[in-house]
């Protein structure tokens, strides 16, 4: 079976890129602590609204990552103009500004039989996607478990996947243990150097910075290095039932 099957790629609009990014907003929810879900995205969020909910960066890297993420090249100088000043721009800018360079892809159903098969075409689609980055996906049938894959391409699934149906994909959940006891670890140390501090004993104050700077280091290298436990969307376990979920929530 040929792993080359790439979507049909449409020029985005506004209402697309926000769609996409109230998904991403959707999904970061469930696996990041800093994330804020209290908050609706619209074209009428102002950006420093939207860098409180996706728990964004200073505009130069939200800029970049932007560039990066929908495959564009727009200049710094452009990106500055709908990002500063935070608390005046609006999110609508920065979607049709996105909207003039972005395209979008949509499934490209396949033949099965003389009928056009969506579900077909979206499972097609999705072995590409994981060809590209690198997995084998020669033994990937409609019936194969998801499990492994999502693990080790988790950014697959919830980026150029999620973007064929914003929205369709259920819920992620993200397990990876290890880093948040890390995480944990680096809170009960700066509690402990507050009271060290409060109590004026330097040896427990010294303990906590070392606890606190290996807890950062373990967070970091964990983040980088270190695969999830597991990764998974909740009633979701075939490529069978992602390509159905995808191929039902398709823009057309």
């Amino acid at each position: 079976m040929d792993e080359h099957y790439p979507p049909i790629l449409v020029d985005a609009t506004a209402d697309d890129i926000l769609s996409v990014m109230r998904d991403m907003h959707r999904q970061q929810c469930t696996h990041d602590p800093e994330a804020n879900p209290d908050i609706s995205l619209s074209h009428d969020s102002t950006i420093a609204e939207w860098r409180d909910a996706c728990d964004l960066l200073p505009w130069a890297k939200v800029a970049e990552a932007m560039n990066s993420y929908w495959s564009v090249s727009i200049p710094m100088a452009a990106w500055r103009a709908v990002l500063e000043p935070p608390k005046e721009r609006r999110l609508g800018g920065v979607c049709e500004l996105l909207a003039r360079h972005a395209q979008l892809p949509r499934v490209r159903p396949t033949m099965i039989l003389g009928s056009r098969c969506a579900p077909g075409g979206a499972f097609l689609t999705i072995r590409s996607y994981l060809a590209d980055a690198g997995a084998d996906v020669s033994a990937v049938a409609p019936s194969t478990p998801l499990h492994e894959y999502t693990r080790r391409y988790a950014g697959v699934f919830l980026g150029p996947v999620s973007q064929l149906a914003p929205g369709a994909l259920p819920l992620v959940k993200i397990r990876t243990p290890v880093y948040h006891a890390f995480i944990y670890g680096m809170l009960i140390a700066w509690v402990a150097l507050v009271v060290a501090l409060c109590a004026g004993s330097h040896t427990m104050a010294l303990l906590a910075g070392l606890a606190i700077t290996a807890c950062f280091a373990g967070v970091w290298t964990i983040g980088q290095w270190v695969l999830p436990r597991s990764v998974e969307f909740v009633g979701i376990r075939t490529f069978r039932d992602l390509s159905t979920a995808i191929a039902a929530g398709a823009r057309t």
